[in-house]
């Protein structure tokens, strides 16, 4: 058996399959593990468990310190057999794994893809599930805190953004939420929509704007809703609709149909 001195468990473990004539599936099968599991062993995502260490040292016919160890030499194709009188060699094979898994952070998770973009990963994963938050950075970006052009989090920044607290230059969806157009409890942007919305336009239960704001309370320019102030207002029980879209247009040109219909729903016909 050629393996290569100081190559890591991920590597050993996709020579040793592959000198056993095994897929990921059927290893999988053997160790009753799912084959997603054995496919990130093999990218190093993560480690097997310490049972599935010994299962995968019977089954290729290695030592377990042969497996955790990178700097472990070439050995034969059968195993050194550990007896129950060698504590010392068992002490350190599993003092090797428990440094092993606490290289891994408890409670973490994270995936960094090999592919970059101007140095940057096209993917970065980076979660804590409790303690102290983890940031992803990446063209796409997910994680506690996450910087991206696509970014998903807790706290998240970038071109799209969604998180409990978002900020996006194009698009923000959050509860409290800071784009260009921007959707959540608390909407901040050009085009803003939630329970409270503020924005050039705005369209929510408390839509502020300074050109249209459409909402129970609306105040703007043009404002539509419930209550309103603005210097055209138009209120839901006596406005028409046609009057209210004739304004907008005439006032805001440039504003797509899709827009004008969508602040001016609420009115009658």
């Amino acid at each position: 058996m050629n393996t290569t001195v100081g190559c890591k468990l991920c590597d050993k473990i996709i020579q040793l399959r592959k000198e056993k004539g095994l897929s990921q599936e059927q290893l999988a099968d053997y160790l009753e593990v799912s084959r997603q599991a054995v496919s990130k062993w093999e990218s190093d995502q993560s480690i097997p468990s310490l049972d599935k260490i010994i299962q995968l040292a019977d089954l290729f016919g290695v030592s377990i310190d042969y497996l955790v160890r990178d700097n472990a030499t070439a050995e034969e194709h059968n195993k050194t057999v550990v007896t129950t009188q060698d504590d010392t060699l068992v002490m350190e094979q599993l003092n090797t794994i428990k440094k092993l898994v606490e290289k891994r952070k408890p409670g973490c998770y994270e995936y960094k893809s090999k592919k970059t973009l101007c140095g940057i990963p096209l993917v970065h994963i980076n979660m804590s599930y409790y303690g102290k938050p983890l940031v992803a950075k990446g063209i796409i970006a997910i994680g506690n805190v996450s910087v991206g052009l696509i970014s998903l989090g807790v706290l998240s920044l970038g071109l799209l953004s969604l998180g409990a607290f978002a900020l996006g230059l194009l698009f923000a969806f959050g509860a409290i939420s800071v784009g260009g157009i921007s959707f959540g409890g608390v909407a901040v942007g050009i085009f803003a929509f939630g329970g409270l919305a503020v924005g050039v336009y705005a369209f929510g239960g408390c839509a502020i704007a300074s050109n249209i704001g459409a909402g129970g309370y609306a105040s703007g320019y043009i404002a539509i809703g419930d209550q309103t102030k603005g210097v055209h207002q138009f209120h839901v029980d006596s406005a028409s609709r046609a009057e209210a879209r004739r304004m907008i247009k005439e006032c805001y040109p440039q504003l797509p149909n899709f827009i004008v219909k969508l602040f001016t729903v609420f009115l009658k016909g």
